[in-house]
């Protein structure tokens, strides 16, 4: 079993503020040293176009994994929900609510070349998009016993809610 990144408490703080800053979504952007994609996608973030998307919409939290060569967290524990990741970078984006994240969409890899910025809004209106070598994996959500996979079946997608109570 691949180790589990505990983004518990990082993510309950990161909701406050997204609430006091009036944003409707969080995106979890979970990323890996040593990582060309995710290098790739960093860069993609700070770029005009993206920012311009995500302003007032989403808040961004950057979580690293650790070393893609050195066994890194292969799943971002937050609660009772543990969301798997089958590669780097994986993008995770919630709705905020009272009880919780709802989840959204989901991004496998880098944006886009050729307009990062049309995948990112489709992502913030609910679109999951991969790259094209991430079609034929599947992510999962798992609490307790149950476990959602993430697939292109599915456009990568389910319904579920992390509760963030203390």
């Amino acid at each position: 079993m691949r180790p589990v990144l505990d983004a518990t408490d990082i993510v309950r703080l990161n909701a406050a503020r997204a609430r006091e800053f009036g944003r409707e979504l969080l995106l979890l952007v979970v990323s890996a040293d040593n990582c060309a994609g995710c290098d790739r996608l960093a860069e993609q973030l700070r770029s005009p176009a993206v920012r311009s998307e995500l302003a007032g919409r989403a808040y961004v939290v950057l979580l690293k994994a650790g070393d893609l060569y050195d066994g890194p967290e292969g799943a971002v524990r937050v609660g009772a929900w543990s969301l798997e990741s089958p590669g780097f970078p994986t993008s995770w984006a919630f709705r905020l609510g009272e009880d919780g994240l709802t989840f959204h969409a989901l991004a496998l890899g880098p944006l886009d070349e050729a307009a990062p910025e049309e995948d990112v809004r489709g992502l913030l209106d609910g679109q999951s998009c991969w790259v094209p070598e991430a079609g034929a994996v599947a992510a999962q959500a798992c609490s307790g016993l149950l476990c959602l996979p993430l697939s292109a079946r599915n456009s990568f997608h389910a319904d579920f809610v992390v509760p963030l109570a203390p």
